[in-house]
């Protein structure tokens, strides 16, 4: 991630291809799907979101994600809260980072749902460097998030 911030997305590209290659050999059945819900609107949710959800083993969420887009969760599914406000931290971003992998690892399917885009104050890039160490399949599905992050960076809640 920070190749890529810092204005080498060549050289980003040839260290996530390295790691996808490296993690080829890896017996781990699950996965994780970062997925951004946007400013929470059901109706702004991505079709593709939806399908991931409904045939999830598990959704991590974070405070940000409301009711409504959890309810389309697979009934079945396991829903962990794992969310931070401010310097009110529940769970530190190492420990998410540790749950993500820990039940991917165990073959789960794993939905990591996040409020806005998983990139723009979501640290989703921690997330996904650690996904990338250790070799789990991953896919990442942005959301619409102009207005929510517009409101946040105004100081507007």
């Amino acid at each position: 991630m920070d190749l890529f911030l810092s204005g080498k997305e060549g050289n980003a590209q040839k260290a996530i291809k390295y790691k996808l290659e490296k993690s080829e050999g890896n017996n781990f059945k699950g996965s994780v799907i970062l997925a951004g819900v946007g400013p929470g609107d059901t109706e702004l949710l991505a079709l593709k979101t939806l399908r991931h959800l409904q045939s999830t083993d598990v959704v991590v969420y974070d405070r940000l994600v409301s009711d409504p887009i959890l309810e389309y969760a697979n009934p079945e599914a396991e829903k962990i809260y794992l969310g931070k406000k401010d310097k009110d931290h529940f769970f530190e971003q190492e420990q998410i980072n540790e749950k993500l992998l820990e039940l991917a690892k165990g073959g789960k399917k794993v939905v990591r749902l996040k409020g806005g885009d998983p990139f723009i104050f979501g640290r989703g890039g921690e997330e996904l460097e650690a996904l990338l160490d250790a070799g789990i399949h991953f896919q990442i599905i942005p959301c619409i998030t102009l207005l929510q992050d517009t409101v946040h960076i105004l100081g507007y809640h």
